[in-house]
């Protein structure tokens, strides 16, 4: 099996050692790099690695067209995109070509390992081995694979594997006020997209900067109520956590009663983080009501005492107004 790795660059060198050495699990590999200013494009091509310079201004940087120049430099049928801050675990090539033949892709798990910290899962399900023809980056930023339709095959067909990629990730103003440009910049070019605007209401919601974080929360619902987004739910949650700090638990409540109601519709994990919130909303109010309904449909808050207490709190009031 065939597979080309491919790659972007920008001031690598203390990460190049180790993609070389990841690169030699596959039988070919391109790199483009960005605009590097350090000796990145040099001790690649000293390794013998096939590097490409299309050089981006930060102003209008874009990453999914730096990835598809990459993609174009692939000849193999099969590629996989991996950054030189990330590590490939497990990768057995000549097992999975036993069954590629019925596949566009194969997902694997993310994990981000901040500073000395353990690795904690980021995605779940995530596409980078792909076949050449049929995916294309897209989005300025937090960019992804999109499938397209080939003769060959018409539809994406992905399956799981036990490929796990690690992504050191290291925090900084710089890089968080760079990416927060882009979205504002591609958001700017399209006021529909609710994809730049999300990253750019977590950002102000991160920052803490509350005015921000409601004003951008209530134009992202107004945006995305058209259409079934899963992401309304956390900017709910999160609206209404910025209402709390400024005192109007009444819209805060409304709102966690909102992500509820959107939340039933999808179960899970979304219901759980919905309730989890409502019941902090009763506890912040003392509102016996609230914190009987939020707490009664998980196995363990049925059991919590102040259930118990805001049970037996509506139980004397109905009977004092008898």
């Amino acid at each position: 099996m065939n597979i080309t790795l491919y790659a972007i660059a920008k001031n690598e060198e203390k990460n190049v050692q180790k993609f070389v050495e990841i690169s030699k699990k596959f039988s070919h590999t391109v790199v483009v790099d960005t605009g590097s200013t350090d000796n990145t494009v040099q001790l690649l091509k000293d390794a013998g690695i096939e590097v490409y310079e299309h050089p981006q201004s930060r102003e209008e940087f874009d990453f999914s067209k730096a990835r598809n120049q990459a993609l174009s430099y692939v000849k193999t049928d099969w590629a996989f995109s991996l950054d030189f801050n990330e590590d490939l675990d497990e990768f057995f090539p000549e097992g999975l070509g036993v069954i590629a033949e019925e596949f566009t892709a194969f997902r694997h798990e993310r994990y981000d390992k901040v500073g000395d910290e353990d690795p904690t899962l980021g995605q779940v399900s995530h596409i980078r081995f792909h076949r050449t023809k049929n995916y294309t980056w897209v989005n300025a930023v937090h960019e992804t694979p999109m499938f397209i339709p080939t003769e060959e095959h018409l539809n994406e067909v992905a399956v799981d594997t036990t490929i796990k990629i690690t992504k050191s990730v290291q925090p900084s103003v710089d890089k968080q006020l760079f990416y927060l440009s882009i979205c504002e910049r591609e958001f700017e070019k399209d006021h529909t997209s609710a994809y730049y605007l999300w990253f750019i209401f977590k950002h102000y919601f991160e920052v803490k900067n509350i005015e921000k974080t409601i004003e951008l929360g209530q134009e992202y619902l107004n945006l995305s109520k058209a259409y079934f987004d899963p992401s309304r739910i956390d900017v709910f949650i999160m609206t209404s956590i910025a209402l709390i700090n400024t005192k109007d638990i009444q819209r805060a409540s409304n709102y966690a009663f909102h992500a509820l109601s959107e939340a039933m519709n999808i179960g899970g994990d979304a219901m759980g983080k919905a309730f989890t919130h409502l019941l902090n909303i009763g506890r912040l109010t003392q509102n016996p009501n609230i914190i009987v309904f939020a707490s009664g449909f998980n196995a363990e808050t049925l059991t919590l005492t102040e259930r118990a207490e805001a049970i037996e709190q509506l139980q004397l009031s109905i009977n004092n107004e008898d």
